[in-house]
């Protein structure tokens, strides 16, 4: 097969001429224009001199306070990089920073809460008397509020009013017996 002379001789595209070729009619096309020498730059837009003033002055600020601004950013970059390796370290050896953890002090618990004897007989009447009525909740509120009022005054301020009676079983104030 014999090279044309558009292609290269060892055939892999055009050859010299082929090019020169295209090149002298790409510069001839009138539709491109490859001179720039005719056309004028836009004017500059009018800065107002006390604009300018604050820019110079923004200037000299920003380049006085540089070389702090550059050992800020790379101190705070330090102590980034810091923060994200002891992370890592402390995942890896599964250490965790244990709050210190005080030891609670052990409930001083009065010696017995149990009420007098006279004092719980008289309730038991009188909620056995509200029963035996048809009184239950009257009767089960009776227990309840006196059991409160026996709180207070073993531990002041413990029962809040706007305690359930769940919740005052649960205070830590209390004994659990």
């Amino acid at each position: 097969m014999a090279a044309t002379a558009a292609t290269a001789p060892d055939g892999q595209g055009p050859g010299a001429e082929a090019v020169r070729a295209a090149h002298a009619r790409l510069l001839h096309d009138k539709a491109l224009q490859f001179d720039f020498s005719t056309l004028t730059p836009p004017p500059e837009p009018h800065v107002p001199g006390w604009l300018k003033a604050i820019q110079h002055f923004i200037a000299d600020v920003l380049t006085a306070i540089f070389p702090a601004l550059q050992v800020l950013f790379w101190i705070g970059l330090a102590l980034i990089v810091g923060a994200i390796v002891l992370l890592i370290v402390r995942e890896m050896a599964g250490v965790r920073f244990a709050r210190r953890r005080r030891a609670k002090a052990a409930r001083v618990q009065p010696a017995d809460w149990r009420p007098e004897a006279w004092k719980a007989k008289a309730l038991l009447e009188d909620a056995d008397r509200l029963a035996d009525e048809g009184r239950f909740d009257e009767a089960v509120h009776l227990i309840l509020y006196r059991s409160i009022d026996d709180i207070e005054g073993r531990r002041p301020r413990t029962v809040r009013p706007a305690l359930t009676a769940r919740d005052i079983a649960r205070l830590e104030a209390l004994p659990g017996a």
